[in-house]
């Protein structure tokens, strides 16, 4: 006996992003650029085992939670360029919560005759992505301020459990299983130009991940 639960996340790039794009390309006076980028998502797979029920499987029962190609992504792009001040600024923030949990209840009364096999299992694999770029071209500005800040926060969670309160009874053999594949990554770039001269150019960079 087989119970799944299969969740995926899936989009035009393979699952949720979110991007932004803020260029200012104005060639005198003052000239800003901001983008900001802010994705969150929650998804999950369960199944429970609950109530009062007698089983007799010679394969077993087998409850399976899987999560499987969870991608998340925030994105900002912002570009200034202008003859006197020059400020770009992004801002990507993303927060992700994925779960797959595979649960014998509290209120669960099982009994497996004939030694009868219990299996949980769960496993998850997701990808959480924060980018953010700053750049201040070299137009010839009097002040340049690239600022980027990418915020990074991803929950991720694989459960197989019993509660302690359940009866289970006759069980021939018990196994649990919880597996995890995360990729957590964040990036952020302030760029100025290299070449400073007489001007003045400020970098600004901040990379926050959980």
């Amino acid at each position: 006996i087989s119970l799944d639960a299969t969740s995926k996340l899936s989009g035009p790039a393979g699952g949720a992003t979110t991007v932004a794009d803020g260029s200012n390309t104005k060639s005198d006076g003052d000239g800003i650029g901001a983008a900001v980028a802010i994705d969150s998502g929650t998804t999950a797979a369960a199944t429970m085992l609950s109530g009062g029920t007698t089983f007799s499987a010679a394969g077993g029962v087998t409850a399976k939670a899987t999560l499987a190609t969870a991608r998340f992504a925030a994105q900002a792009t912002a570009g200034a360029g202008a003859k006197d001040v020059g400020v770009a600024g992004a801002l990507a923030i993303h927060s992700g919560v994925v779960r797959a949990e595979s649960r014998v209840a509290s209120t669960a009364s099982l009994t497996f005759s004939n030694a009868t096999k219990l299996s949980l299992e769960s496993a998850v694999t997701s990808s959480d992505a924060a980018q953010a770029d700053g750049k201040v071209d070299a137009g010839g500005n009097s002040l340049g301020v690239g600022a980027a800040v990418a915020v990074n926060v991803a929950d991720s969670t694989s459960l197989s459990v019993i509660d302690a309160a359940a009866a289970l009874s006759g069980v021939g053999k018990l196994s649990l299983a919880a597996t995890s594949d995360d990729t957590v990554s964040t990036t952020e770039i302030g760029r100025a130009p290299s070449e400073l001269q007489s001007r003045q150019y400020l970098v600004c960079r901040l990379l926050l991940e959980k």
